[in-house]
């Protein structure tokens, strides 16, 4: 009997002693009411939007990484959501974005393309066609360096270098003719809203916070609206107060939502901003991608001869039609008449054809029924029957792989460089590109040009007769 007693006795010692190790094993790793605390307002902080919070991954351990803002990169970076225009122009917009990034020291998120539409977000491209698809970018950043502008950078050098912290700008601009102040406000400017409050009347900021909301850590901190109504201009200093407030340009990323550049004149206005569009063309080196496209082309459809381009703006010759006698139609024809004389003077029979129409025309372009049949009268004159207006398109599908529209200009553009002899029409900055393209591979000596006078802007192409 006290053998059993005494058996039961060390039995029960046995349980209760591993009843309470259990217990204490379990407190250590309990958290305390100070970690629940901070561990719940962390919880309502991320709920209530400051950062993003999945359940699922929520941290349980007093150990636990939020990925707070400490653990960010904090360089300066500035970005636009669009470059206004279409390609050649959004260009020289980014460049001048380079050029306010370049003096105060930050750099600027490489924008992506889509249908001649250059434009920037805060998050991973996926399968948009980037700059760097069309522009060499290496050698663009080079020349970018050189001349003071601020380097362009890819998501992924972005994503690791960027102050999470962003100002958000938009800007208003007048519809019609600038604004000028009134005479008694010039006398008295008393009477009239400071140059601070003047700027942000009337300009109130409509963006959304979901612009930045994709991307890990970044958080909008401040938005900005400035109303360019009025004619006088900011200076640089002011300009950079009235973007930055307190906050510093170096630890700070700034999305403008649009950037029509900085000028002393229009747009930006911004006295001596010394970021001229003037001199750019030429550093708009094409990229290693479309140069592979254009020997293709050149070699499966103009077999590498001898050819002749005709490069047609028609968007701008009807510009400056409207303004004189003239048509569409009066210019087309006009087009056709040089070219067969073109052509039968410089004895090429090949001739290649780029112009703002049809699927690959310009998007700002509007073409209707009757400009419609007018290309394709037009078409018919150049290549015959010979192929079809769709057969023309889908061999730039075939070639440079894709269907965007900016892309295939770029490859029309790069041809057109490529060829012996070229006939301009309707002017712009487009043909002012190719024509830098092809005087700087193309010694002057065998310079081989000519425009169709009636149908070509003499402000927005000079050339000199050959």
């Amino acid at each position: 009997m006290a053998a059993m007693v005494k058996s039961f006795t060390v039995l029960c010692t046995v349980v209760v002693f591993g009843i309470l190790l259990t217990y204490y094993n379990l407190r250590a790793n309990v958290p305390t009411q100070t970690e629940n605390r901070e561990f719940f307002s962390e919880l309502q902080t991320r709920r209530n939007g400051k950062h993003s919070f999945n359940i699922v991954n929520a941290p349980r351990s007093s150990s636990r990484d939020y990925n707070t803002q400490d653990s960010y990169p904090t360089k300066g970076f500035v970005l636009a959501g669009d470059y206004w225009e279409q390609f050649s122009s959004a260009s020289r917009n980014l460049q001048n974005l380079q050029c306010w990034a370049g003096k105060l020291g930050v750099k600027v998120l490489e924008p992506y393309s889509v249908n001649s539409i250059l434009r920037s977000i805060i998050g991973p491209l996926g399968n948009r066609l980037r700059f760097s698809d069309l522009i060499d970018l290496e050698h663009w950043n080079k020349e970018s360096v050189r001349m003071g502008r601020g380097e362009v950078v890819p998501w992924e050098t972005f994503i690791k270098e960027a102050s999470r912290d962003v100002i958000l700008v938009q800007f208003k601009f007048t519809s019609g003719k600038t604004k000028t102040l009134p005479v008694k406000v010039k006398k008295n400017p008393s009477k009239f809203p400071s140059r601070e409050i003047r700027y942000k009347e009337g300009c109130s900021p409509k963006l959304n916070n979901d612009i930045v909301s994709k991307a890990a850590g970044f958080k909008v901190i401040r938005k900005v609206c400035l109303n360019f109504e009025y004619g006088d201009a900011l200076t640089m200093s002011e300009f950079d107060a009235m973007i930055y407030g307190p906050l510093n340009a170096n630890k700070t990323t700034v999305y403008f939502r649009e950037w029509r550049g900085l000028s002393d004149i229009g747009r930006i206005t911004v006295k001596q901003a010394g970021c001229s569009n003037t001199g750019l063309q030429e550093h708009m080196p094409p990229s290693p991608r479309l140069m592979k496209h254009v020997h293709h082309y050149i070699a499966k459809y103009l077999h590498n001869g001898d050819f002749i381009a005709i490069i047609a703006r028609i968007e701008k010759a009807k510009k400056g039609l409207d303004n004189r006698e003239g048509s569409i139609e009066y210019c087309l024809t006009k087009t056709l008449e040089q070219w067969t004389q073109f052509s039968a003077k410089s004895n090429m029979s090949r001739t290649f054809l780029s112009i703002d129409m049809g699927k690959y025309g310009s998007r700002s372009f509007k073409q209707n029924t009757s400009v419609l049949q007018e290309f394709n009268d037009f078409f018919r004159g150049v290549y015959g029957n010979k192929w079809s207006i769709k057969e023309w398109e889908r061999s730039f599908e075939d070639i440079g792989d894709t269907s965007d529209s900016g892309y295939v200009a770029l490859l029309q553009k790069m041809i057109v460089t490529r060829a012996k002899c070229i006939l301009f029409v309707g002017g712009g900055s487009f043909q002012k590109h190719a024509l830098a393209l092809y005087q700087t591979r193309v010694p002057e000596d065998n310079w081989c040009i000519r425009t169709v006078p009636v149908c070509t802007r003499n402000e927005q192409l000079t050339l000199t007769q050959t």
